[in-house]
């Protein structure tokens, strides 16, 4: 039998399928959390959590556009029904446009308003109150 430490709680990261967030959700999971990986690439999001849950971790990857008000809604229907908590929430996911301004064209602009700054939003209403549910959050 594995002696396998109580889990710590649920830890949501966006944009957990590469980089910062991957490495973020590596650590959670090292700290036995159950990590959820939400990010656009759904492929990608998978093949970090079948990596964390081979190396003795639990994770799930989870399609999710942040910017839809639909999409972060259908992940937290899921989060309630399949883990019923969220302890953590990491605003990870975001994409970054250079170029000048006189030549940045509006839908850039746009998305990047969206995933950036509405998606932190989204995600963030959606979890408090699994958060305050389980006395985990403030207001």
């Amino acid at each position: 039998m594995e002696n396998r430490k109580p889990v710590t709680g649920v830890a949501v990261i966006t944009g957990g399928a590469a980089g910062i967030g991957e490495a973020i959700a590596r650590r959670l999971a090292a700290d036995n959390f159950v990590v959820v990986i939400a990010d656009l690439d759904r492929n990608g999001a998978e093949e970090i959590a079948t990596e964390i849950s081979a190396h003795g971790g639990e994770a799930v990857g989870r399609h999710v556009d942040v910017s839809a008000a639909d999409s972060v809604s259908a992940l937290f229907e899921w989060l309630t029904d399949d883990l019923g908590r969220c302890d953590v929430l990491v605003n990870n996911a975001g994409i970054a446009t250079t170029a000048p301004v006189s030549e940045l064209p509006l839908e850039r602009w746009n998305s990047t308003i969206a995933v950036n700054l509405t998606g932190a939003l989204l995600m963030t209403q959606h979890a408090l109150p699994l958060m305050k549910k389980g006395d985990r959050a403030a207001s």
